[in-house]
């Protein structure tokens, strides 16, 4: 059955997560279980999970779909994925949200093919790229506020989550988030992962905030970092790569209009 996560699940969520290699959702348990967060569970085993996370915007953003490894293959990602459409659905009534969202490798995730199945369309596109700090010459950024004229996307993410451009969001940046300058240029680093966010996309900028980042990601204890590009930016033009070779951008953000609001194509930036 699909319940409601309790905290007496932990220990059986760890042992699934240990059959799965590791993963961060024990680390994220505590939070989760206080809002939204379901569990698949059979004869006491905790063999599933998913969540609903409210984003700013009245958005439900859908994570933490996991299935143990001995379980896959019985449709049990398929039958969390539709229930956290029936509740984001529950929630759409009730005026919590107006759509469910989630973010995945369009390419390798069987989450996009079930997405597009199930009503979902993609809204935006970006490169995620893997960077090694012993690559860079790290320079100090000077931490900094964020303005809604900051932000040059109208879909921007924070690690794996994306939200809206909004006032409601740049609010919501600034707490699950930091942000620095460097040479004027600013850039997102999340709370928790290391997966960064460059506020400019110009060649000469994105080597001036990757200085920036390597000198936050060296701090941190980090041997290696991640960042977010728009699909639209030419990586090649920047001198960047993917370790992998994908048809376009691999990750791409899926949405499901549920409430009075329709889908709106000014959500994706113009070159999509």
């Amino acid at each position: 059955m699909i319940r409601k996560a309790i905290p007496e699940d932990k220990s059986s969520l760890e042992e699934m997560v240990r059959a799965m290699g590791g993963d961060y959702l024990p680390e994220v348990f505590e939070r989760w279980v206080k809002d939204n967060f379901y569990v698949i569970e059979l004869n006491g085993k905790i063999i599933g999970t998913g969540k609903i996370t409210l984003l700013p915007n009245k958005v439900g953003w859908m994570e933490g779909l996991r299935v143990h490894p001995e379980y896959r293959g019985r449709g049990l990602g398929k039958l969390m994925h539709n229930f956290l459409i029936e509740r984001g659905s529950e929630l759409a009534e009730e005026g919590v949200i107006d759509a469910l969202e989630f973010a995945t490798n369009q390419y390798k995730s069987l989450s996009a093919h079930m997405a597009l199945k199930t009503g979902f369309h993609v809204i935006a596109e970006f490169h995620h790229l893997r960077m090694k700090v012993s690559e860079f010459e790290p320079k100090k950024p000077m931490a900094s506020g964020l303005s809604l004229n900051d932000l040059p996307l109208e879909v921007i993410p924070l690690g794996w989550k994306f939200v809206h451009k909004s006032r409601e969001s740049v609010k919501w940046l600034v707490k699950h988030g930091e942000v620095y300058k460097i040479s004027g240029i600013k850039f997102l680093v999340p709370r928790e992962g290391r997966t960064f966010t460059p506020l400019s996309f110009k060649q000469a900028s994105i080597g001036k905030i990757l200085r920036g980042i390597s000198w936050i990601a060296k701090d941190k204890g980090f041997e290696e970092f991640k960042i977010m590009l728009p699909g639209f930016i030419g990586i090649n033009d920047l001198n960047l790569r993917q370790e992998e070779e994908y048809p376009g951008p691999p990750v791409a953000v899926f949405r499901k209009d549920l409430g009075s609001l329709k889908p709106s194509e000014t959500l994706v930036p113009p070159g999509f």
